[in-house]
């Protein structure tokens, strides 16, 4: 979120200069899908916070790309 402090433009709509922070969230993002869900850390992971956090941010970094 710290690459994100300039989110809204003058006009109040997304600012959508920076595609390389973008970038970044889609390179992250699918690294943490790999790693949460295929290599079993989920099964493991002992915290029902980070169970639910995690598809949580997913899901609303997706939601604020498509926005």
């Amino acid at each position: 979120m710290l690459f994100l402090k300039n989110f809204y433009d003058a006009e109040r709509k997304v600012n959508k200069s920076g595609k390389w922070v973008w970038m970044i969230h889609a390179l992250s993002y699918s690294y943490i899908i790999y790693v949460f869900y295929f290599s079993g850390l989920k099964a493991n992971e002992t915290s029902i916070l980070k169970r639910v956090w995690i598809p949580l941010d997913i899901i609303l970094t997706i939601s604020i790309a498509m926005y």
